[in-house]
């Protein structure tokens, strides 16, 4: 599935600003850093503009600073799951290709499942976020929405 994916994406020639986009644990930051090593781009994942310690999610204003700031390259690849605000509609409206990831649910949920699995057990931190089994109840995990 993945082969496929990116020998179609190897069919499109350089592009500069790429948009990869699904929902949580389709594999979206995976994808994304083989397509950036192939045509050389700056990856940004937008969890690292929105997530801050403790927690926490970022003031709006400074997120959407941080996105225009990244934005205003000439070459990105954006990797996230977001269409909410002024700057999404910017970075769709610039992108040159888009990396749209649907797998099926059932694929999906094992692989949000086994990463979140895999935090717990790891007591990896994801841009501070340390993960929690409290956290499995709460309607924005991503074991409950994806």
């Amino acid at each position: 599935m993945t082969r496929r994916l990116l020998a179609r994406v190897g069919s499109v020639s350089s592009p500069g600003k790429v948009l990869v986009v699904g929902p949580p644990g389709v594999g979206k930051s995976w994808v994304a850093r083989r397509v950036a090593h192939a045509y050389r781009l700056p990856h940004v994942e937008l969890d690292g503009f929105k997530l801050k310690p403790w927690r926490q999610l970022a003031p709006p204003e400074e997120a959407a600073a941080s996105l225009k700031a990244a934005m205003s390259e000439s070459r990105w690849l954006l990797d996230g799951n977001w269409t909410d605000d002024e700057e999404a509609a910017a970075a769709w409206q610039q992108a040159d290709l888009v990396v749209w990831l649907d797998y099926p649910r059932w694929l999906v949920m094992i692989q949000v499942t086994s990463r979140s699995v895999r935090r717990l057990i790891t007591r990896e931190v994801y841009y501070g976020w340390e993960a929690r089994l409290r956290d499995w109840l709460s309607p924005t995990h991503p074991v409950r929405w994806s």
